[in-house]
């Protein structure tokens, strides 16, 4: 009886190690996200120290900025995309096997990243916008000082 209480106790010691490195996984991932974060962060306190000294209109920085802004969400996009995946495959395995426990936490793993996939989604098409608004205020800039002799239509406008 003390041998068969004693695998017992080594099954349950591996289930749970098994169910700590599913934890341990979902925790690397995190910690790959917060770094696509933190750099976006950057990317947007530089945004706003550009903003605060030259203005709204210095439109080739802010393009450059918004172009390193796409660029780490497409990156933090796939990386997600890859998350999902993997979890997506895990939670069938485990499924198929029986083992219900690490189905659970595949799962909630599964939907966690779907939630913050569909959370990047949308402010990556915000930064595109905000991109798309920076070019057609360029444009329209331009445009604008063309017609004024670069004095712009506002001094056109107190002149006359």
């Amino acid at each position: 009886m003390d041998q068969m209480e004693e695998v017992e106790e080594l099954i349950n010691n591996i289930d749970e190690a098994y169910l700590d490195t599913i934890d341990d996984v979902q925790d690397q991932f995190d910690k790959q996200i917060e770094d696509y974060e933190y750099i976006n962060d950057l990317i947007e306190s530089n945004m706003d120290l550009l903003e605060i000294m030259y203005g709204e209109k210095n439109y080739n920085a802010m393009q450059n900025y918004y172009d390193m802004l796409q660029r780490n969400n497409i990156r933090q996009l796939d990386s997600l995309k890859q998350q999902r995946q993997f979890w997506k495959e895990q939670w069938d395995a485990a499924v198929a096997r029986g083992d219900t426990n690490a189905a659970e936490k595949f799962k909630e793993n599964y939907k966690e990243t779907i939630k913050n996939l569909n959370s990047l989604i949308q402010e990556s098409a915000e930064t595109l916008q905000d991109k798309y608004v920076n070019a057609i205020d360029k444009i329209f800039d331009e445009l604008d000082k063309k017609l004024s002799n670069g004095h712009g239509t506002d001094y056109l406008n107190t002149q006359w």
